[in-house]
């Protein structure tokens, strides 16, 4: 656990403000609106709560065909939103607890995003370690529990501001957030396999209901980051509500957000992010890739990986899968490579080159294409 900065400083107040349940396009346009204000001086610093009806968001760059099933949307009744901000698509619903940190980057102690995710992710680490939860910040942008992701968070920097987003998994329904995101792959029945290939959400995401058996009250959670991130960034807070400039700012990112034309901003076919799949025997197991496989951009956009029998531990693939999410195909070699460098004694037999020809498999000589 990280140590704390020391005492508060009682003359540097931030703004606590709670913004309750809301339809996710109202909390996506409530941080443009408070983030613009916060940029623009006229207010002091704030960490922000919130929680969002069911919605599925994409990131701003991302085209809602291949990171969705739009039809199961609107079976489920499941509004799709787009974020200004690059995120990844993502489900959301009033189970999971938003907050924001709204403030200089010289507060967070860290100048560089990538300084100030890893602070965030221990401090939300050690907020859930008030539960009794052993959670891992991993690779700057999630944090987990035995591999399992229980929160994830990202970091904007815009000149002297930085803004900092998380989400803490109180509870959630994997199998829901399957449904809705293409890229979540799913059960994949690959040829030769001795069971359904264990490419489930419900492998790679926890929550604190699962962790605990029963869920904390969203005000016990909200009361264990303020003390932790109170103790980690020495500031007090002051309870306040939204200004007259962020209300005023509101109303028009609203109207943004909301347009048609924001939503289908990016307009790419499914067939251009192929969900596929391949399998490979290697010294006596049997090695499992999932791929979404972005072919514009060349990247992997998201991977699940599986060894029969269960030789390797679950926490080393789910970290593998994160480390090479996004990754060029003409990196993934070398990122692969630089993952084992320490971890040579856990493969059992199996080579970082193994784990890089099987994925090179699924996305140039798929065995099944699952979508797409």
């Amino acid at each position: 656990m990280s140590g704390p900065m020391g005492p508060p400083d009682l003359r540097r107040p931030w703004r606590l403000v709670d913004t309750g349940l809301r339809p996710a396009v109202q909390n996506l346009a409530l941080t443009r609106a408070m983030q613009e204000v916060r940029a623009g001086g006229a207010v002091a610093n704030a960490l922000r709560f919130f929680s969002s009806e069911p919605a599925a968001v994409v990131g701003c760059s991302q085209s809602v065909a291949q990171e969705l099933d739009v039809d199961q949307c609107r079976r489920e009744s499941i509004a799709i939103e787009r974020a200004a901000d690059s995120s990844p698509a993502r489900f959301v619903d009033p189970r999971q607890l938003g907050w924001e940190l709204m403030a200089l980057r010289s507060d967070y102690h860290r100048r560089d995003a990538q300084g100030i995710a890893h602070r965030i992710a221990q401090t939300v680490c050690d907020a859930l370690g008030q539960f009794g939860i052993d959670a891992r910040p991993r690779a700057g942008c999630e944090v987990e529990v035995d591999g399992r992701r229980i929160g994830d968070l990202r970091v904007s920097i815009d000149g002297a501001f930085a803004l900092c987003q998380g989400l803490v998994f109180v509870d959630f329904d994997p199998a829901r957030a399957e449904r809705i995101l293409r890229s979540a792959l799913g059960r994949a029945a690959l040829p030769g396999a001795a069971r359904p290939v264990p490419f489930r959400m419900e492998e790679r995401v926890t929550s604190l209901r699962e962790q605990l058996g029963l869920a904390p009250s969203m005000r016990q959670v909200r009361r264990a980051l303020v003390e932790a991130f109170m103790r980690a960034f020495g500031f007090r807070l002051v309870h306040g509500d939204l200004t007259e400039a962020e209300q005023a700012r509101y109303r028009i990112a609203l109207r943004e957000f909301r347009a048609p034309d924001w939503v289908g901003l990016i307009r790419r076919p499914s067939a251009e992010m192929p969900i596929v799949a391949a399998s490979a025997r290697r010294d006596r197991m049997t090695m499992h890739a999932g791929v979404a496989y972005d072919l514009r951009g060349r990247r992997l956009r998201e991977a699940c990986l599986s060894v029969e029998p269960q030789a390797l531990s679950p926490r080393l693939l789910r970290d593998l899968e994160a480390a090479i999410r996004g990754v060029p195909l003409d990196s993934l070699s070398s990122t692969v490579r630089g993952f084992f460098v320490a971890r040579q004694d856990h493969l059992r037999g199996l080579s970082a080159e193994d784990f890089t020809a099987l994925v090179m498999q699924a996305v140039l000589r798929p065995e099944r294409v699952l979508s797409g």
